[in-house]
């Protein structure tokens, strides 16, 4: 026979939900008075400790000589809060003066690690300026109309007691060749096509004269021909103006440095009253090599604001590292012309896009002093500023040149902190460790210092 199972199901189905009438004591039954009094008071929170931390960006710090490598990343990470480069008192400067200049506490390994790697990303490669042999030329500066003007420029110096570059002979000069007639017909749209290759312009003059002789020699008939070219702007397009300015930067360029001081006043007051003419797009359009040639102009005269944004144009919006000789004028006379308020900070916060410049290729001797008077300020610095010299060809002779300097910049750096007496003398046997591992041979006076 089979068996069947049968299923019974309770008439009361087991339900979680309080009922009011069953299962319910009189003791548990509360007022809603005594049930709100049974909440607890909020936490008090204040002092607890505080888990969430501000760390700054990398692409926030403001830095020249620092780049990680694995020993300072395995430094940070194991130290407490992975503190960067392992330091409680080691402080980055925000590019934003607002902004508290303090310790990197990344906290967690895995932080510390993307976070160095971020920051060695921010310095980007560059390229070297193209060759200095190229030439360059212009587009409207036709070889016929070319030889027009020679031929008439001979014409006139030969003419005896005749002295050319006065204002009043100028015009009489331009005015043979119909050049302000013509340059105005030509913006207002009046000559046809096959006019304009045989025409001589205001700036076809200008552009032959700028490369005469008797004014790239003469500081005065520079000064001359500069002037009346600022009285007659009016005449050239913005493009004529262009090509202009980069003839002038050539020039400028090629002089003698005497020869440039004495030009660069009357360009400086040209290029200022010409620069909202020319379009800001098409100005920062020009080739790498002159924008190079113009920083350096700019740094010579003073004008220190023009090349440090003629500079930072170069490296971030080209891709480009400027000449040595340009960076080593600029720090020279940015040096000087802060002096009296440059320090550490500021210094950061206004320089640090020649960062990726500074790591391109090897110091010069002006870049270390300067780097090493105001970026150096404690033991980790000093670290990396020799890891920085050292990561090129010439940094052993750097280091065996500037040795003393080194070893009195750590003893700034020991006075101006609390280090005992046997820190001291490890920084001291670390630092000579590390200049005789770079085959630095030390000088007499240097083994006195350190002794």
């Amino acid at each position: 026979s089979r068996l069947t199972v049968r299923r019974h199901y309770s008439t009361s189905p087991l339900s979680f939900v309080p009922n009011e009438e069953i299962h319910r004591f009189e003791g548990e039954l509360l007022t809603n008075e005594e049930n709100e009094a049974s909440i607890p008071d909020r936490p008090q929170l204040q002092q607890s400790q505080k888990y969430h931390h501000n760390i700054i960006s990398p692409e926030d710090v403001a830095d020249l000589i620092t780049r990680p490598n694995i020993n300072d990343t395995l430094i940070t990470v194991l130290s407490q809060d992975s503190t960067f480069l392992g330091s409680s008192s080691h402080k980055l400067v925000n590019i934003d003066p607002s902004k508290a200049t303090e310790p990197a506490k990344l906290r967690f390994a895995n932080i510390g690690l993307r976070w160095i790697s971020l920051f060695n990303k921010q310095v980007r490669t560059l390229s070297e300026l193209p060759s200095s042999s190229e030439t360059f030329s212009f587009s409207f500066q036709k070889k016929s109309v070319n030889d027009i003007i020679s031929s008439k420029y001979a014409e006139v110096l030969s003419e005896p007691d005749f002295y050319l570059y006065t204002n009043e002979n100028l015009k009489s000069f331009y005015d043979s060749f119909k050049a302000f007639t013509n340059s105005e017909r030509r913006l207002h749209g009046l000559l046809a096509p096959s006019e304009l290759a045989h025409t001589v312009f205001f700036e076809n003059v200008t552009l032959f004269l700028i490369g005469t002789t008797e004014v790239r020699e003469s500081s005065a008939n520079f000064e001359v021909l500069i002037s009346f070219l600022e009285q007659n702007a009016s005449f050239c397009t913005s493009q004529n103006l262009q090509e202009i300015l980069v003839h002038l930067i050539h020039n400028l360029y090629e002089s003698k440095l005497p020869s440039i001081q004495s030009k660069l006043a009357s360009f400086n007051e040209f290029f200022d009253s010409q620069e909202s003419s020319v379009e800001q797009s098409k100005f920062f359009g020009l080739e790498p090599g002159t924008l190079d040639k113009l920083a350096f102009l700019m740094s010579v005269s003073g004008n220190i604001d023009k090349a440090n944004k003629i500079l930072s144009f170069l490296i971030e919006k080209h891709g480009i590292c400027p000449s040595q000789d340009t960076i080593n004028i600029f720090l020279s006379n940015y040096q000087k012309s802060n002096r009296s308020t440059l320090g550490r900070e500021k210094f950061l916060r206004e320089l640090s896009f020649l960062k990726p410049a500074l790591c391109h290729r090897s110091l010069s001797s002006i870049e270390f002093s300067v780097l090493l008077e105001y970026t150096v300020n404690d033991i980790q610095d000093l670290h990396q500023f020799i890891n920085l010299v050292t990561s090129n060809k010439n940094g052993t002779k750097l280091l065996s040149k500037y040795q003393l300097d080194l070893l009195k910049k750590l003893q700034d750096i020991q006075k101006a902190s609390q280090f005992t007496n046997t820190e001291k003398a490890l920084q001291y046997t670390q630092l000579v460790v590390r200049l005789v591992e770079s085959q630095v041979k030390l000088s007499s006076q240097a083994v006195e210092l350190v002794e």
